[in-house]
């Protein structure tokens, strides 16, 4: 059951926005899954919208997909706290990234490896991790799911 509807409250737009684990899930037309792991994450202004940007070179799958099947799915996860929130909805757009878009994607690997230092030489390994040509996939948001122990639990205060 979901927890919220769009729009998003202020706290999930700034856990999404400071995501450091984002994993983008679509189907074939067939039903089969593909995963690619996302490099940013922008809420659009009213919070009913996000733009998820994926490396290009990884999102083949992902982008033909979503040429035959517009529903994906948006998870992050903060390992520390292990809290996650999933965002369901409906393709808007794809287009390639801009500048705008690299600047957030080449953030994506320092916090990265920050959040990932526990599991040892990740900060080395992080700066292998393609962001960049990327494209941004723009999501209609129609469910949005979190789950505990969470400081976003729908009724934390």
């Amino acid at each position: 059951m979901p927890e919220s509807l769009p729009p998003l409250r202020p706290d999930q737009v700034a856990y999404l926005e400071g995501a450091t684990s984002i994993l983008v899930g679509s189907c074939s037309s067939a039903r089969m899954p593909e995963g690619v792991r996302g490099v940013g994450i922008r809420v659009l202004a009213g919070g009913g919208r996000v733009s998820v940007l994926v490396p290009t070179a990884m999102a083949a799958r992902t982008l033909a997909n979503l040429a035959s099947n517009p529903h994906l799915a948006v998870t992050t996860a903060s390992f520390p706290t292990y809290s996650t929130i999933q965002l369901k909805g409906e393709l808007v757009a794809v287009r390639d990234g801009d500048e705008i878009d690299r600047a957030l994607a080449s953030s994506f690997q320092a916090r990265f490896a920050t959040e990932f230092a526990w599991a040892g030489d990740a900060i080395t390994r992080t700066a292998r991790i393609a962001v960049w040509p990327c494209t941004a996939i723009e999501l209609a948001i129609e469910t949005v799911y979190t789950e505990a122990p969470a400081p976003l639990a729908k009724d934390a205060t």
